[in-house]
C-alpha cells in the first residue's frame, strides 16, 4: 500500500469517527496551513508525547507540505482520537531534546526506528550507542500544546453516519445468508 493510500485511509477513519483506534497506534492528524488564506493541510502523523509536548520526525523535508506550512504558520492543530488540541509547532533545534524524542520513538519499535533513522540521517547502522552521534542529523518537530491561542479547524467526524447505515444492512445481509443455506440444507 502506498504512502499516499495509507494518508487517505487514515484521514478517512477519523472522518468515520475512528480516530481513538488511530491513536491507540500513536497516529494524529495534524492541521497546518502556510498563510492565513490558503487551503488546510491535513496529516495523519506519527507521534510520541512527553507531558504536553508532541514530537514528530520528519521522514522526507523536500515533500513535507505540513513541514513548510509549519515554518510559515506555526499555530496548528492537532486531533489524537476524539481529542483536538490548540499547539505551535517548531523544528527542534536542542540535540538534546531531539535526542530525547529520537529515544521515545525508538522505545516501542526499536528495529523499525533503527532502519528509519539509519536512512534519514545516511548512517550505515543506528542502536542505542550511536544514536546521540546521528540524532543532530534528524529532524524533529516538537507542538507545544496551547488550547488558549487560535487553532485551525480540526478534521470533522461528519461520516459517523454511515455506521447508523453500514451495521443494520450488514446484519440484514448475513440473516439473508443465512436463510439461504437453511433452505438449501433443508431441500
Amino acid at each position: 500500500m502506498s504512502l499516499q493510500n495509507n494518508r487517505t485511509l487514515s484521514l478517512l477513519l477519523y472522518r468515520l469517527g475512528l480516530g481513538g483506534v488511530l491513536s491507540h497506534l500513536k497516529i494524529v492528524i495534524l492541521t497546518s496551513r502556510s498563510q492565513a488564506t490558503a487551503p488546510l493541510n491535513r496529516t495523519p502523523l506519527v507521534y510520541r508525547m512527553h507531558g504536553t509536548k508532541v514530537y514528530l520526525i520528519v521522514t522526507d523535508q523536500e515533500r513535507r507540505p505540513w513541514l513548510q506550512d509549519i515554518q510559515a504558520q506555526p499555530v496548528v492543530t492537532l486531533q489524537a482520537g476524539p481529542r483536538t488540541y490548540g499547539a505551535r509547532a517548531q523544528v527542534v533545534e536542542n540535540p538534546h531534546e531531539t535526542l530525547r524524542a529520537l529515544m521515545l520513538f525508538r522505545k516501542l519499535a526499536p528495529d523499525f526506528y533503527d532502519a528509519l533513522l539509519a536512512r534519514l540521517a545516511q548512517a550505515d547502522h543506528v542502536n542505542a550507542l550511536n544514536l546521540p552521534e546521528i540524532a543532530p542529523r534528524v529532524t524533529v518537530v516538537r507542538l507545544d500544546l496551547d488550547d488558549r491561542g487560535a487553532k485551525l479547524p480540526a478534521l470533522p467526524t461528519d461520516l459517523g453516519w454511515v455506521w447508523w447505515v453500514a451495521f443494520p444492512a450488514l446484519l440484514l445481509i448475513m440473516l439473508t445468508l443465512l436463510r439461504k443455506k437453511r433452505n438449501v440444507t433443508n431441500s
